[in-house]
């Protein structure tokens, strides 16, 4: 009599897990002092990251916002391009070229907050040449640049939406991927540029 009962949460349980796992996947990963994770849903992820390193703050801010860096550290994309500058915001627009049939152009408004130690970026436009793949309909994040014991940690935050397509889902698999490579990149050239033991 006893039996069934946990028959039954076993069964529940066996049919949520891949319920749970389908709507959202989350990815831890930390190594190398470095630390990110990864969400997503059928059409929307999150991404966040975090490294240490021995710099300036304003070196780093430098990176994360100045138009020359930015295009440095773009390493996959085909072209980037300044389109407007002020003293505390710019708009760059990055061109990716993926295989002969993929191109994708998006426009991104960018603000540095020195006080604060934080560069903010949104999502102006987004297009693709090809409709069958998806496309980034808003995004936005951070750069935000912190003390801690001696050292600074640098944090860069993403959350996007994207239109549904039968390759959304190897899409946010690459995306992740990519995000990951990107934090490994943006630590070295960071310690590079920046580092006050170099």
């Amino acid at each position: 009599m006893q039996i069934k009962p946990v028959h039954n949460k076993k069964k529940l349980l066996l049919l949520l897990i891949p319920a749970l796992i389908c709507s959202m996947q989350v990815f831890a990963q930390e190594n190398e002092d470095i630390y990110s994770t990864f969400s997503q849903t059928d059409t929307t992820y999150t991404f966040y990251g975090r490294f240490n390193v021995i710099a300036e703050t304003s070196c780093l801010m430098n990176i994360c916002f100045d138009y020359e860096h930015i295009k440095a550290l773009a390493i996959d994309a085909s072209s980037v391009d300044l389109i407007e500058e002020g003293e505390n915001l710019n708009k760059i627009k990055y061109t990716y070229q993926k295989f002969p049939f993929f191109k994708n152009e998006s426009l991104w408004y960018r603000t540095i907050d020195s006080e604060n130690s934080r560069v903010d970026f949104a999502l102006v436009s987004s297009k693709n040449n090809n409709a069958i793949m998806p496309r980034m309909t808003s995004s936005s994040g951070y750069y935000k640049v912190t003390q801690l014991n001696g050292m600074l940690s640098v944090e860069y935050f993403q959350q996007c939406s994207l239109t549904k397509s039968f390759l959304t889902a190897l899409y946010l698999d690459f995306t992740k991927k990519k995000a990951i490579e990107f934090l490994h990149v943006f630590k070295d050239y960071s310690r590079k540029h920046c580092n006050k033991m170099d």
